[in-house]
């Protein structure tokens, strides 16, 4: 993975506007850039802090909040406390039902599905809003394999499975079966444009 993003998928009635606003002041508070559309990445040396892009894009039954663009190095200035706490601002803050992060081949992006309550896939971060986190026992959730669980006020769940995206030492499968998630078969194409399968670890 080059790159972590986030996908959070918003209950319907928000106003795009208070979205961005929501969002704005979690990064700030973090001293985390918002990276308009345009502007260049970080040059060598520089040392402003880590910019993460945002943007809306309405979805069939959903419409989906995307944070994007904090690789190695800018997850490392920032830390995974603080990433973990943003997403968990966030999604608290605009009543998220269903969030995930991903890598660059989006192979754990949200399917629409999902957000029924049929989770079929698991990474680094994901928040499940009360009607989905409802499905698992709080102390069934506390006696997972899981780097970190944390509940919030609302009723929601923030499940971690490591410290840190970018190094796998998690485990998708022990956290997957732990919750009896099912997950999907996914694949990618090979340098020779075959299709390969891959498998979870």
């Amino acid at each position: 993975m080059e790159q972590l993003r986030a996908q959070l998928c918003l209950s319907s009635g928000l106003v795009e506007g208070d979205v961005f606003d929501i969002v704005r002041r979690a990064l700030a508070e973090r001293n985390i850039r918002w990276k308009d559309r345009g502007s260049g990445s970080k040059v060598d040396g520089d040392e402003s802090p880590p910019t993460v892009s945002v943007r809306i894009a309405p979805g069939p039954v959903a419409t989906q909040l995307l944070l994007g663009g904090l690789d190695r190095e800018g997850f490392k200035s920032v830390g995974s406390d603080t990433i973990v706490e943003l997403l968990m601002t966030v999604c608290v803050n605009l009543d998220v039902l269903l969030a995930r992060t991903y890598g660059d081949q989006m192979l754990a992006a949200i399917r629409t599905h999902e957000l029924a309550g049929a989770i079929d896939c698991l990474d680094w971060f994901q928040y499940f809003g009360s009607a989905i986190a409802s499905r698992w026992p709080s102390e069934h959730l506390r006696q997972g394999p899981f780097h970190k669980v944390i509940f919030a006020a609302n009723g929601g769940v923030g499940l971690l499975l490591g410290d840190n995206p970018f190094d796998h030492l998690m485990s998708i499968k022990a956290a997957a079966t732990h919750l009896e998630i099912p997950l999907r078969s996914v694949s990618t194409r090979a340098p020779d444009g075959r299709e390969v399968e891959v498998g979870w670890h």
